[in-house]
Parts: C-alpha cells; structure tokens; sequence
C-alpha cells in the first residue's frame, strides 16, 4: 500500500465513523487525486470510485447511510486464506473469510481508528 492508499482509506473510515463530513471527504478526495497520476492504478480506482459514490449522493441517488455502507465496503481490505485451484459454475463458497492475516502472522486490521 502507498501512502496515499493508506491516507484514502482512513479517510473514508474517518467519515463512516462520522467523524468527517461527505462535504470535506470529496474535497480532500479532489485535491488529493488531482496529483495521483504517478500512483498504481488500485489507488487510482480507490479514490476515483469514492469521488464517484460521493457525487452520486450530492445527485441524491443514494442517501448517506447507503454512501457509509458503500464506501465502508470499498475501503476493506481482505485476505483469502484459500483460492480455488478450479471453479466451476455454481460451486458454492471455495473461499472463506478470516480475521486473521496468514501472511503477517497476525489479525488483520478491520478498520482504522
């Protein structure tokens, strides 16, 4: 992760805990990916799908509590424990979801504070 990744993410876990308001958080997002362009693209598309979910809602298509739900769920991240070697259609749940980080050795970091 680089330092803006990390700088997005507790931004937009500042503004679910509603410690920040949607206002300020697509003002900080606009000034902040106007220098992005030597970021990878996961950073990129982080901050650009945020702006994107914050206008949709200043346009009124969706309300805050579904902004914080979306965005909540866009600035995640998550560890698979297991990947499928093959799938197949209608195989059912192949992964499963761990609070635990296999590859740190340690829990993984649920939200920032």
């Amino acid at each position: 992760m680089t330092e803006l990744d990390t700088a997005i993410r507790k931004q937009i876990a500042a503004f679910v805990a509603g410690q920040v308001e949607a206002a300020d958080l697509a003002g900080w997002l606009e000034t902040e990916m106007w220098t992005a362009d030597d970021e990878p693209v996961s950073v990129r598309d982080l901050g650009n799908e945020a702006s994107r979910l914050l206008a949709e809602t200043a346009n009124g298509d969706w309300s805050e509590g579904d902004l914080r739900e979306r965005l909540g769920a866009l600035s995640r991240n998550y560890w698979l424990e297991v990947t499928p070697r093959r799938t197949w259609t209608g195989s059912g749940d192949l992964t499963r979801h761990s609070d635990h980080s296999a590859g740190a050795g340690r829990p993984r970091v649920v939200a920032f504070a």
